[in-house]
């Protein structure tokens, strides 16, 4: 039996120690995988051709955000497509976009996390652009993240799924696979 947690932490160990080596690392990623949530032109085919098949899925979650370190998110001229919400929920699908952490710089996560302010107003942010463009929730997959800011991610989390639930939203985390849940998040994320 093959233990990944080891590899995972050398890794990180390694590629997070710089932006260029974080950039590095996913870049080499895009070479050796496919990875189903980074699909924007797959979703335009979709969009344009699966009209008859489009109720086959049960969700998406398009590769459409990332945050700066006050909490405001960024987005490029992809996001918010109207045409794939509106398809998305015509046949059933749910419409759960990505907020990432994958950027060109330093990663403004950490920060944000430490900071209560920021980090409420980050789940702020987060709800207001659910609700304001009818979203069924949100997916997180903030990367990389220390182990030592187990607690602060926990309670952005519970924060964030408690705001979401309050408005019949979905909160999903893209997670490392695992056994068992030791930190006790199981109960705050829709999987």
């Amino acid at each position: 039996k093959m233990q990944y947690d080891p590899i995972k932490r050398s890794l990180g160990n390694v590629f997070n120690k710089t932006p260029f080596l974080r950039r590095l690392f996913y870049n080499l990623l895009d070479l050796l995988l496919l990875r189903a949530w980074h699909v924007h032109k797959e979703l335009r085919l979709w969009i344009k051709t699966s009209k008859p098949n489009a109720d086959i899925l049960d969700e998406v979650s398009p590769f459409w955000y990332s945050t700066d370190s006050r909490g405001n998110l960024q987005y490029g001229a992809d996001a918010r497509d109207a045409a794939l919400i509106e398809l998305a929920h015509s046949k059933n699908v749910l419409v759960l976009p990505t907020i990432h952490n994958v950027v060109n710089g330093a990663d403004p996560v950490p920060g944000l996390l430490r900071n209560a302010e920021r980090r409420s107003q980050h789940v702020r942010n987060i709800v207001r652009e659910v609700l304001d463009h009818s979203y069924d929730g949100i997916d997180i997959d903030y990367e990389m993240i220390p182990s030592n800011m187990r607690e602060e991610f926990s309670a952005f989390i519970v924060e964030l799924s408690d705001a979401l639930h309050a408005e019949g939203k979905l909160l999903t985390i893209a997670v490392h696979a695992k056994t068992e849940d030791y930190g006790g998040l199981g109960g705050f994320q829709d999987w």
